[in-house]
């Protein structure tokens, strides 16, 4: 029986154009003799996390790995970085079978993978909505090919929270709509967690913030519907919290008790409270940002244009993107749903703009510590639905 929302051919098109990119995007490093996925925009990939995949490899081969492991020099335990990454795990055990040499293009092959899943979920995302086939389309390979993906990839744990954030959304829209406790809901929120302790906290943040805006976004629904949607969805997300409590745990305590957050200058009031926007250098950068990673320099080297390798496509997603959220702004008048529903989208687009440009919301956003950039990704499932909703007009 053909599902009205899912279309096996929109998926199939999807993957092609997808496959499409990564060749473009990996071909030196998936046929050539590159070995470092993402030379240019950092160091911490090359410089540490390839050398501690290296040692839980080592250990495992040699049969005296430990979760609590201090004798590769950081000073950490292996728990708190990366060893609950599901998609990291593969890495391991082909490491294991054989041998750690290759691990750094496997670590390419992961990525290409990951991109896939991330467009395929931001797909099974969109078809909660009565969005059109074209705009879906068009608005997941934009998705796919995300900065985001691009440059925090080379963490291999933050990235993954561009895969895991849709999935997220999709079991938040479900619970909203049905007001029933979601074990999908419960289990991803588990996943996210093990996954990465820092990214995780963002994917519940943003999350409930979703959930909550969702609601009030329903129309015609009683208070008690509205609050058995949110206690349905806050409890399934504080149960798959509570679900990796035995990684969470030690995990939070390893960066919480860091000495780069122990010497914070401000008071946590100070941070929260104390209203302030970005200056106008952070401001410009964040522009720049948004096209290219490397316009003003990445604080390693001097921009290498044929090291940029995913700097292509990013450019011309999000130009495209951005007379599509033009588009969008223009459109929300002219649409034929009511004011409720159109004041609540100015609002999504107030509160997205807000979580880049004032520091307070990016310190919630970064575990009450400081300023930080690192959740945009958040934002990326909402640029989707506004690129389908201004597409629909348009086609």
């Amino acid at each position: 029986m053909k599902n009205e929302r899912i279309n096996r051919n929109t998926i199939l098109l999807m993957w092609f154009l997808v496959g499409l990119g990564c060749l473009y995007i990996f071909h030196m490093y998936v046929i050539g003799n590159y070995t470092i996925a993402f030379y240019d925009v950092g160091t911490d990939g090359k410089d540490q996390y390839i050398m501690w995949y290296n040692g839980i490899v080592n250990s495992l081969r040699d049969g005296n790995f430990s979760p609590w492991d201090f004798r590769n020099g950081f000073g950490m335990n292996t728990m708190g970085h990366h060893l609950t990454e599901p998609f990291l795990i593969p890495i391991y055990i082909l490491g294991v079978i054989f041998g750690p040499e290759h691990i750094t293009w496997y670590m390419v092959w992961m990525e290409i993978f990951r991109i896939f899943v991330a467009a395929t979920l931001c797909y099974w995302y969109l078809s909660e909505f009565d969005f059109s086939e074209k705009s879906k389309l068009v608005a997941t390979v934009i998705y796919a090919f995300n900065s985001y993906m691009m440059v925090w990839g080379q963490h291999y744990a933050l990235g993954s929270s561009v895969v895991y954030f849709p999935a997220i959304l999709i079991f938040a829209e479900r619970v909203v709509k049905k007001k029933n406790f979601s074990i999908g809901l419960c289990l991803i929120s588990c996943l996210a967690m093990l996954s990465s302790f820092y990214q995780g906290y963002m994917c519940m943040f943003g999350g409930g913030a979703y959930i909550c805006i969702r609601i009030l976004m329903q129309e015609k629904e009683t208070i008690r519907e509205r609050g058995k949607a949110f206690f349905a969805g806050a409890g399934a997300m504080i149960l798959g919290v509570l679900m990796s409590a035995w990684r969470f745990f030690p995990s939070a305590a390893a960066q919480v008790g860091s000495s780069e957050r122990m010497a914070a200058k401000q008071s946590l009031v100070e941070r929260l409270f104390h209203i302030r926007l970005w200056s106008t250098g952070i401001n410009k950068s964040i522009i720049y940002r948004l096209f290219s990673s490397c316009i003003q320099g990445n604080g390693n080297e001097t921009y290498v244009g044929s090291r940029n390798f995913y700097e292509d496509p990013e450019l011309f997603f999000s130009t495209l993107f951005v007379i599509l959220l033009i588009q969008y702004l223009v459109c929300i008048p002219k649409q034929k749903g009511s004011r409720r529903s159109k004041c609540m989208q100015y609002l999504c687009v107030i509160l997205c703009t807000a979580s880049v440009v004032i520091t307070n919301v990016t310190t919630l956003f970064n575990g009450l510590y400081g300023p930080f950039f690192r959740h945009t990704f958040v934002l990326m499932p909402v640029f989707a639905v506004m690129i389908c909703l201004v597409l629909d007009r348009i086609l």
